[in-house]
């Protein structure tokens, strides 16, 4: 089975109104091409059928419906933040940098659980002496387990992190900052199969912020600042620019536009410093709830 590690409905946010197509622009590789949303994003067997209902029903069902409000120009309710809080959560974990991350680290976490059940059956052992071989028993078994495993970890034990209750506090964060929907009525904006730019510095600093787009005309930014209202803001060219050298330099398989054009493979070869979007205060009062994405006269 053909499995989308980027959801294509996601995908269809990008591809050109003209051909139903997208176009896809390998990383390392100049030969670029279009293709349908049903046959690029995927990989053969990249989750087990379990996690592809998971991931279908209980996360884009939810998340779906949101992206179409703001690809529409409409506003959007606690709820719909929240289950698009859910989603984008879900993407960062699904994709393939998400499960290079989970691979790295899974060593760590191996050992962090190692040093817990240790100290839990040294606990069991002083509470219940007589079980105290019993207890030792069993703390062998997990770490000769743990130790097995923690190089190639078993694909069911990643996608059990897909759940949004494995990441309560990431949520929370997402949630809870304010989003600023930037917006063109022309297609500018890029995607890649790794859309959430987080910074190094985490979601839990004053100036920490993300980025996702969600279709060739708008893209979510999440931020602290309290002096902006949430809704729908014009993009200014620099900021354009900002959020896609921001898309090029986190692909790790492939770009993916609506539009060709030549700068497009070339943003893949530059290194980003992450630098908070320059929004002015005065902008404030320009973000409405809703926008009209008719055509430009």
């Amino acid at each position: 089975m053909r499995n989308h590690f980027v959801p294509q409905h996601y995908l269809d946010g990008f591809t050109n109104p003209a051909t139903a197509m997208i176009k896809v622009y390998p990383k390392g590789n100049t030969a670029t091409f279009e293709a349908s949303t049903t046959n690029v994003g995927l990989e053969k067997g990249y989750y087990t059928d379990e996690a592809e209902k998971y991931l279908t029903e209980e996360i884009e069902e939810r998340g779906n419906p949101v992206l179409d409000k703001i690809r529409q120009g409409n506003s959007i309710s606690s709820s719909d933040k929240r289950a698009l809080s859910e989603y984008i959560s879900a993407l960062i974990k699904r994709g393939p940098w998400g499960k290079k991350f989970f691979q790295e680290r899974a060593p760590i976490v191996s050992e962090e659980l190692i040093r817990h059940f240790r100290g839990e059956g040294n606990r069991r052992a002083r509470t219940n002496p007589s079980r105290a071989s019993h207890y030792d028993k069993r703390v062998r078994e997990i770490e000769s387990f743990l130790v097995a495993v923690q190089d190639d970890p078993p694909r069911e034990v990643w996608e059990s992190t897909f759940a949004p209750d494995t990441t309560p506090r990431l949520i929370d964060a997402l949630d809870s900052m304010t989003w600023v929907l930037l917006v063109r009525r022309q297609s500018v904006f890029l995607t890649n199969d790794n859309p959430v730019f987080l910074p190094g510095i985490g979601l839990g600093k004053r100036k920490s912020e993300f980025s996702f787009p969600i279709s060739s005309n708008v893209v979510l930014w999440g931020s602290w600042r309290t002096d902006l209202n949430e809704g729908y803001l014009e993009a200014e060219k620099n900021i354009i620019i900002q959020l896609n050298r921001r898309i090029g330099a986190t692909v790790i398989r492939h770009l993916f536009a609506g539009f060709e054009q030549e700068w497009i493979s070339r943003i893949m070869t530059k290194v980003v410093n992450f630098k908070p979007l320059q929004i002015p205060k005065w902008c404030s009062r320009r973000v409405s709830e809703s926008y009209d994405f008719g055509t430009d006269t």
